[in-house]
């Protein structure tokens, strides 16, 4: 469970990078002044918010934007991964979001793309939102490997005791009450 600072340090963090890895805490800073700079509402989950018309905001925004993507431990590698997956979701505003979520998975590399080509392969992705729509399978994929994963672990030979029984009497079977199966 997260303390009180770590909460109140997750409000103050736009809602579209909360679920990024890496977060640099001075991106992040200037992240925040931007948006409130600009009011733009916390319901509009793109880090930056909507395209800047003036020629100063727009470079402005690209350079937060770049630093942002730079910043993500792993996501430049899974943006063009995602987008050769499912040509659709380039310039999706959640596609950092959905490529932070593949570069954190608790799993080996070559797992996270078959899970990609998994939950790409689920048929098409509604119209609204689809960048959200791929993360909920790629995390529902994820999770249904890690049970089976455990599951396996938990009954491999090199995990369990060995247990010694004392082999059977050659004398008389004992009559007391027992259960069979």
């Amino acid at each position: 469970m997260a303390s009180e600072p770590d909460r109140a340090a997750d409000r103050e963090v736009p809602s579209g990078a909360r679920k990024m890895p890496g977060r640099d805490q001075k991106l992040l800073k200037s992240i925040r002044l931007w948006r409130a700079a600009l009011n733009t509402p916390d319901t509009d989950l793109r880090p930056t918010g909507p395209t800047r018309h003036t020629p100063a905001e727009r470079k402005e925004q690209r350079r937060l934007d770049q630093r942002l993507e730079a910043a993500q431990v792993g996501v430049r590698e899974w943006i063009p991964r995602i987008t050769e997956t499912v040509p659709g979701l380039a310039g999706d505003p959640r596609l950092l979001v959905l490529a932070g979520q593949l570069a954190t998975l608790d799993t080996s590399h070559s797992a996270a793309v078959r899970i990609l080509h998994e939950a790409a392969g689920m048929g098409t992705l509604p119209d609204d939102h689809p960048a959200d729509a791929l993360g909920y399978r790629i995390t529902n994929l994820a999770n249904n490997q890690a049970e089976r994963t455990s599951s396996r672990e938990a009954y491999t030979p090199s995990n369990l005791t060995p247990h010694h029984e004392q082999p059977p009497s050659p004398g008389p079977p004992d009559r007391s009450p027992s259960i069979s199966f």
